[in-house]
């Protein structure tokens, strides 16, 4: 079996998502030509595993990508911050709109799996980080007061701005 990276020629400090159906049915064209790509090299694609943003998600090319027989897999971590639909430029974003399209969700939030089937969704619970031989604590001095380690999305910079009025 082979493995292929789709990256839409994006450096690692440029936000991958979309804000207008030109750009996302760009977006997907190209994936389904990456696909096309990879299958005259290397055979068959059997599974296309995301972990982008929805926005990325043109329903069209999900829809191409079933009818050739090739699974999808979206990975969202932190997705109950996400879940509910919302705008980003012209595009219906967040898990809810695109949740669906896909043969399986994975979510590390554990109720998402009763969320998801209401919404038609198939989702798994697959914790992240979940490796005890390398995830666990470790003794180490604690020499900094407050750290938040993530991207920033969803309602953390709500939370970092009252944190930080209140002198934290």
């Amino acid at each position: 079996k082979s493995f292929s990276l789709f990256s839409d020629d994006c450096g690692d400090d440029v936000p991958f998502y979309c804000s207008t159906r030109g750009e996302q049915r760009g977006r997907g064209k190209r994936l389904l030509a990456h696909v096309d790509t990879h299958e005259r090299t290397h055979g068959n694609v059997d599974l296309v595993f995301i972990y982008a943003d929805s926005s990325n998600l043109d329903s069209a090319m999900l829809s191409e990508l079933r009818e050739r027989g090739i699974w999808t897999v979206l990975m969202g971590l932190d997705d109950r911050h996400t879940f509910r639909a919302y705008k980003r430029g012209e595009l219906d974003a967040g898990v809810e709109p695109v949740a669906p399209l896909v043969d399986l969700y994975w979510t590390s939030w554990r109720a998402a799996t009763l969320v998801h089937r209401v919404i038609g969704s198939r989702a798994w619970l697959g914790a992240v980080a979940a490796d005890p031989g390398f995830f666990h604590p470790v003794p180490t001095t604690r020499d900094i007061p407050v750290l938040f380690l993530g991207q920033l999305y969803g309602v953390r910079s709500e939370l970092v701005r009252y944190l930080r009025a209140r002198g934290i």
